[in-house]
């Protein structure tokens, strides 16, 4: 039988001071992101006692993203009244968060993170706030380790969600989550406990969202097997975190030995153990390059510094060129007014081929029979190939964009803010072309199935959610799409690759 304050006293024993966290004297000011669920609620006050008794400013931040309109207004009305009854400051920000997505091109999610951080900077520059809090649980830290296993992580990933790191929006400034330790279940409880009054996000039961889906489906499988999954995984981040402080020490100690400035010396990396030499390579490139390079883009520089490899480069975003110059691996940032811009194009979807003479490359939309059908490889991708294809085989195109679900279905360039639908999650198609290694001379060519502005097929990343009905053992006529570079634009390809 729980006794009374049973989660509150363990609540009070996981939670830790946000300036001892950080390292800093028990009087820094700190922000607190204000949400009004239990979470935030619990964590206000426990500051609100801590800051009193410390003397430390504590201000509150609360963002109103437009997307639950009553409900939303009702949040931000008891996150002022909650101000007042504190007599703390409170700044609050209206976004409307679902225009900004469509007009970026991104997740609701993902844009309605970063408004709340941009905020949370702009509010720490204006009043020098040196700390962030936040009140992430453990229950979240699990929630987010299994997303980055789900997406493919490394050793950054598996590590969770640090009670610690820099705000990279505000040089010189902490992000800090005291409450990280506690389960989602005692904070509940803690909060009735204390008579605690919080709001609930009605969008929390939506499980069209990934990180609902994980709560409301996978979290309750994983009690079943393990008792309080959510420690222990948060044990495991911890000593992941730890191995790859000591991998990035390493890699560092490496970069001071064989790098210098934009170079660093190849062969040095290659007699390297494999963990060692790419998490050099990542160090050194976002280092130099300000952003942190794909899987993708490590495994070719890797190649670069093999002692076989004599010339090459690799194309990265932001206009930046790896190239091997003797001894040493350079990053260059390129000219990239001297490279022409592709122009738009936009071209009916119809049976056949067709042929774009400028930017080189054939489109073929054939209904194949069924010998056909058992020849054709579907999905083949090699971009250092020079016979640059990829063929796609379905039943059926399912209408996505109109509401009558009348097909409007054309083949076009891609275009700033354009994201494909994979496994439940709107991702970035810029982001995915990078992932798969397509090259940057080819991305703004490569032509795009869609279905008025919906992406349903992008070459070599792959098909959108439900747009296409799978071949079948009944399916008389199955259709191929499939685009190919030709040989003088796939040969430009492969030199740059090379």
């Amino acid at each position: 039988m729980t006794t009374p304050h049973n989660a509150y006293t363990r609540v009070c024993a996981a939670f830790r001071s946000p300036a001892a966290l950080a390292g800093l004297p028990a009087d820094t000011p700190v922000l607190l992101g204000l949400s009004g669920g239990a979470d935030s609620r619990l964590l206000l006050h426990f500051l609100a006692k801590e800051c009193k008794e410390s003397g430390a400013p504590l201000y509150l931040a609360h963002v109103h993203h437009g997307i639950r309109g009553a409900e939303a207004d009702r949040d931000e009305q008891f996150c002022r009244a909650l101000a007042t009854c504190y007599h703390l400051p409170i700044s609050v920000c209206h976004a409307d968060v679902p225009a900004l997505a469509r007009e970026r091109g991104e997740s609701v999610e993902a844009v309605a993170r970063c408004v709340r951080y941009d905020f949370f900077a702009d509010l720490m520059r204006e009043q020098d706030i040196p700390l962030l809090v936040t009140a992430h649980n453990a229950d979240d830290n699990l929630e987010t380790l299994l997303l980055h296993l789900a997406r493919g992580c490394g050793l950054s990933g598996l590590g969770g969600i640090a009670p610690v790191r820099p705000f990279e929006r505000k040089q010189g400034s902490l992000l800090v989550r005291p409450l990280l330790g506690c389960s989602k279940a005692d904070i509940l409880q803690a909060c009735a406990e204390l008579t605690l009054d919080f709001v609930t996000d009605s969008t929390n039961a939506d499980t069209a969202y990934a990180r609902n889906l994980v709560r409301a489906q996978i979290l309750p499988a994983l009690s079943r097997l393990a008792d309080h999954p959510e420690q222990q995984v948060l044990r495991s981040c911890q000593m992941l975190r730890e191995d790859e402080e000591l991998l990035d020490s390493l890699a560092q100690k490496l970069l001071m030995q064989a790098g210098h400035g934009n170079a660093v010396n190849r062969h040095a990396l290659a007699q390297e153990h494999p963990a060692i030499a790419k998490r050099a390579l990542r160090l050194w490139i976002h280092a130099h390059g300000g952003y942190w390079p794909e899987a993708a883009h490590i495994e070719a520089a890797l190649h670069l510094c093999h002692p076989d490899c004599t010339t090459g480069q690799v194309h990265l975003p932001r206009h930046l060129t790896l190239k091997i110059a003797r001894d040493e691996l350079q990053l260059r940032h390129e000219n990239h007014r001297e490279r022409s811009t592709p122009p738009d194009f936009d071209l009916a979807f119809s049976l056949g081929e067709q042929t774009h003479p400028t930017l080189g490359f054939r489109l073929s939309v054939n209904e194949l029979t069924p010998d056909q059908h058992q020849t054709i490889t579907q999905n083949e991708i090699n971009v250092y190939n020079p016979f640059i294809r990829d063929t796609l085989i379905f039943d059926t195109i399912i209408a996505c964009a109109t509401p009558d679900h009348t097909p409007v279905l054309h083949w076009r360039n891609r275009r700033e803010g354009d994201t494909l639908l994979l496994h439940g999650v709107n991702r970035r198609l810029r982001k995915l072309q990078n992932e798969v290694g397509i090259p940057p001379e080819l991305r703004d060519r490569l032509p795009l199935l869609c279905d008025g502005d919906t992406v349903l097929w992008a070459p070599f990343v792959g098909a959108r959610d439900g747009a296409f009905s799978p071949v079948t053992p009944a399916t008389r006529h199955p259709i191929s799409l499939t685009i190919e570079f030709l040989p003088r634009e796939a040969n430009y390809a492969k030199e740059d690759l090379s």
